[in-house]
């Protein structure tokens, strides 16, 4: 397998082996291995059931601020199912932290724009 195509020997695996492979990892090694970088967790993430977001979750606070150039968007993590929503959100971040306030999460993530008459 040639890795200057793009193509890693992880992502050429067949989603069948990949998924019996992460099925004799615990969670939190499955997590780990995820954060190692960007190819992996792209192509970990589909594979890990703990992950995937359910059908719908309720958002108590979300928040969009407009700065020079990018977008915040700030949102309360209050369970499980609003964190796993977010996740394909966070990937596609080009910054991401958390703030804890009263015992509650807050996520914010922010994304570059270059189209300065979107929010006009």
């Amino acid at each position: 397998m040639d890795e200057s195509d793009g193509s890693s020997r992880m992502e050429a695996l067949a989603p069948e082996l990949l998924k019996e492979i992460l099925e004799k990892c615990s969670l939190n090694d499955q997590l780990r291995l995820r954060s190692t970088c960007r190819r992996i967790k792209t192509c970990l993430t589909p594979h890990i059931s703990h992950l995937s977001a359910p059908e719908e979750c309720t958002i108590t606070r979300m928040s969009l601020r407009k700065l020079h150039n990018s977008i915040h968007i700030s949102v309360d993590i209050d369970d499980v199912a609003v964190a796993q929503h977010f996740i394909a959100l966070g990937d596609r971040a080009i910054r991401q932290w958390k703030r804890k306030d009263n015992e509650k999460v807050r996520s914010i993530y922010r994304y570059r724009f270059t189209d300065t008459d979107l929010f006009n």
